[in-house]
C-alpha cells in the first residue's frame, strides 16, 4: 500500500450518471512556469463504470489566481486498474469518446478533440512523459492530451496531438478563443474485464490517481505536501482514498 503525497480538494460532480464516485486524487504532476502557484491547482475526477465502460469525468476547479496559459490546463489523468482489467484497443471505435461538458467551451470541434485526445495502457506499468515526475508508483493506465501521454488517439490516427481541447477552470479570466474546453470534458474507455469487476466494485479498486497540469517537463513537479491547499472536500476524498487502498 503506497502513502498519498498530496491529496487535493474536489467539489463532487455527477455529470455521467447518478452512481458516478468521486476518485480522491493522489498527486498532480504540473507544467513549472513564472506566475505558477500550484497550491491552487484544484483537479476533480468521477469515474463510473457500466457494461465494460469506463466513463471518466474531469473538472478544473483551479482558482483564476493559480496562473495563465498552458500552466493551469488540465490535461491528463493517469491512474492504477485492478489486475486482469486493461483498455480495449483492438479496434478505435471500442476505446470510446472526448465529449466536452459545462458552461462553456472555446473553438470545440468533436472530431478534431477525438485526435487530440489519446490514451496509454501497459499492465506492467507506465513511467514516461509526465510520469517521469511522478513520485508514487503503480500506474498502468493514462488519457491525455499530450503527445508523450496519449500514444494511442481515441480516433486511430496515432499519436495525441499537443494540449489542444484541455480544460481550463470556468473561473480562468485569462482564455481567449482556442481549442480549449472550460469546466469539465468526459471520456469513455472499453475495458477488457477479464476480472469480473462491476459497477462500484472497479472503482473502488482502481489505485494511485495522478492528475496532469500543463506538459511537464525539466524538474520533478509534484506539490509539497505541506503546501497551502484548499481545504474544502479534504475529509470526503481522505475517505475515499482510503477506502479504495483497503479494498484493493
Amino acid at each position: 500500500m503506497k502513502k498519498a503525497l498530496t491529496l487535493i480538494a474536489a467539489i463532487p460532480i455527477m455529470v455521467s450518471s447518478a452512481s458516478a464516485i468521486n476518485v480522491g486524487v493522489d498527486e498532480i504532476i504540473f507544467q513549472n512556469g513564472a506566475g505558477l502557484d500550484s497550491s491552487q491547482l484544484s483537479p476533480s475526477v468521477s469515474m463510473s463504470f457500466n457494461a465494460s465502460v469506463l466513463t471518466i469525468t474531469l473538472q478544473n476547479l483551479s482558482a483564476d489566481t493559480a496562473g495563465d496559459g498552458a500552466l493551469v490546463l488540465f490535461t491528463g489523468l493517469a491512474f492504477d486498474l485492478p489486475t486482469g482489467v486493461t483498455v480495449n484497443n483492438s479496434v478505435p471505435s471500442s476505446v470510446g469518446a472526448v465529449t466536452a461538458i459545462g458552461p462553456s467551451t472555446l473553438g470545440w470541434n468533436s472530431t478534431s478533440a477525438q485526435g487530440a485526445w489519446g490514451w496509454d495502457n501497459n499492465s506492467a506499468g507506465l513511467s514516461g512523459g509526465a510520469l517521469a515526475y511522478a513520485t508514487l508508483s503503480g500506474y498502468d493506465t493514462r488519457v491525455s492530451t499530450v503527445a508523450s501521454d496519449g500514444k494511442h488517439a481515441f480516433d486511430g490516427t496515432g499519436n495525441a496531438g499537443g494540449m489542444d481541447y484541455g480544460v481550463f477552470s470556468a473561473g480562468e479570466s485569462s482564455v481567449s478563443p482556442s481549442p480549449w474546453v472550460k469546466d469539465t470534458l468526459q471520456i469513455t474507455l472499453s475495458l477488457n474485464n477479464a476480472s469480473g469487476y462491476t459497477g462500484d466494485d472497479l472503482i473502488n479498486h482502481i489505485g494511485n490517481v495522478a492528475a496532469i497540469f500543463g506538459s511537464p517537463n525539466g524538474t520533478p513537479s509534484v506539490p509539497d505536501g505541506g503546501a497551502t491547499l484548499a481545504l474544502l472536500g479534504v475529509g470526503i476524498l481522505g475517505i475515499s482514498a482510503v477506502r479504495r487502498r483497503l479494498e484493493k
